[in-house]
Order: structure tokens, then C-alpha cells, then sequence
């Protein structure tokens, strides 16, 4: 049996919803919802996020970690750790190139990305190009 079924027949049975009522809820076909529950079928990533949405953050982690664990090849589940974690996670830090016009700032994206490849006289020379609008190759 899978994870992702164990742990979502367990959070049924302890909960106040039976396995027809929760599909009901859903909208699913009870049998299908069942077949999900005894790991009789897999869960695609569509209906996972539509059975998780319906519980609370902790347990859509919990879930999410199943299905994600059921998806490493067997004998592989040792290479990675896969942690439950309610908060959001960090927001991207800023470049703070985002009030520049998008062809400056992509420009010195393109740059940035490249500057440990090239020689600066090179970057600048790109630079040049890329604010007159011919992309170097």
C-alpha cells in the first residue's frame, strides 16, 4: 500500500467523516475514493491537491509528504529527506533591479548570470549589446 493511502485512510478514520461523505464532499465517485483510501489506485497530482485542499495546513503537509515520498523509486527513499513544514516558505530576496525598465534590468540579469564565465571586458561589451537590443550568442 502506498503512503499517501495509508496516511489518508488514517486521517479518515480519525475523523467524523466517513469515506463516502468526504467523496460526496469532494464531488469524487465514492468507489474511487475508496480505491484511493486502500491503495488500490494512485492518486494523480489533480486529485491529490483536490482531497488535500479539503484539511487543514498540518495535514496537507502531512499528505503532500506522502504522495512526494511514494513518488521516489524504491530503494531510493534513503538519497533524500522530504520535511513537513506549515510555514510558507521564503519569499525570493530581491535583486532590487525591479523599478529598472525590463530591458535594462534584464540585460544585467543576463549579465549577472554570465559574469563568472566571461571576462569583465567581455560583460561590458554584452552589456553595450544588449541595451541597443542585439543579444550576444
Amino acid at each position: 500500500m502506498s503512503r499517501f493511502s495509508t496516511a489518508l485512510r488514517a486521517i479518515v478514520e480519525s475523523g467524523t467523516l466517513s469515506q463516502a461523505a468526504l467523496a460526496k464532499e469532494l464531488k469524487m465517485d465514492i468507489s474511487q475514493f475508496n480505491q484511493y483510501c486502500n491503495g488500490r489506485a494512485t492518486v494523480g497530482g489533480a486529485v491529490f491537491v483536490k482531497i488535500s485542499k479539503r484539511f487543514p495546513p498540518e495535514t496537507q503537509a502531512h499528505l503532500l509528504r506522502a504522495y512526494l515520498l511514494d513518488c521516489i523509486p524504491r530503494g531510493q527513499e534513503k538519497l533524500v529527506d522530504i520535511h513537513e513544514r506549515l510555514e510558507a516558505a521564503a519569499e525570493p530576496e530581491s535583486d532590487g533591479l525591479e523599478y529598472l525598465p525590463d530591458s535594462i534590468k534584464n540585460a544585467l540579469r543576463y549579465i549577472g548570470a554570465r559574469c563568472t564565465e566571461r571576462n569583465v571586458a567581455d560583460l561590458i561589451l554584452d552589456l553595450e549589446r544588449l541595451l541597443k537590443g542585439n543579444i550576444p550568442k
